[in-house]
């Protein structure tokens, strides 16, 4: 069930979702502006990084996803890691009921979903991605990589998702990480863009605020 609990200053929807086994998940819906009900809109899944808590959530949206989503028409649904749970660990399992639901509750143009994430909501990004690649159509991580070894064996199931990936070059693991994950990629042949930024420290500020819009249209292309 998908219960609707509050709406923001922005309009965004908060709500609750709760799988079959019991497990609640928060989330925060961005919507369109101006919004039209009987309207079908593209989406995003955007996991965000750190505790993927409900702070974690809330400066994803500031920073990332708020105001280019709701300009450009784009539903972004934005969810919270239960206590104790990842979404790039445990919160995996988590992830078909979660965006079936998104299916029945909003009206989603071509049924499929753009993947995101930042940090650890990158890492959350590309797991979730390869355990349900018939449901996205693109995946975006700034910064991200598959969280775990098996998972570079299974990278081929993404040949037909569109892939993004950024990273600041100074942020030396996760740099190296994302920069080897690029190279996987390319030798499978990938739909894919790869970009370094000079900044320093981990948030990618280089597709943040203002500049969310190459965000998007990276996401579009």
């Amino acid at each position: 069930m998908v219960t609707l609990l509050a709406e923001t200053a922005s309009a965004d929807k908060v709500g609750l979702f709760k799988s079959k086994d019991g497990i609640k998940v928060r989330y925060t819906v961005v919507t369109p502006f101006p919004f039209v009900k009987t309207k079908a809109y593209p989406a995003i899944i955007a996991f965000p990084g750190g505790r993927q808590d409900s702070k974690a959530a809330k400066a994803a949206i500031t920073d990332f996803w708020g105001p280019e989503a709701r300009k450009r028409g784009y539903f972004v649904f934005v969810p919270e890691a239960p206590k104790g749970y990842r979404f790039y660990q445990r919160g995996v399992f988590l992830a078909p009921e979660l965006i079936e639901h998104f299916k029945k509750k909003f009206k989603i143009k071509g049924e499929k979903f753009h993947m995101a994430g930042n940090s650890n909501g990158g890492l959350s990004a590309f797991r979730i991605a390869l355990k349900n690649r018939k449901r996205i159509s693109s995946l975006t991580v700034f910064p991200g990589f598959p969280a775990f070894t098996r998972d570079y064996y299974r990278l081929t199931r993404l040949k037909n998702v569109k892939t993004n990936l950024f990273v600041n070059e100074k942020d030396e693991r996760w740099a190296s990480m994302t920069e080897f994950t690029y190279e996987r990629l390319k030798a499978l042949g990938f739909d894919m863009t790869f970009e370094k930024f000079g900044d320093d420290g981990h948030k990618v500020k280089a597709l943040a605020g203002t500049k969310a819009k190459k965000l998007f249209d990276i996401i579009e292309r």
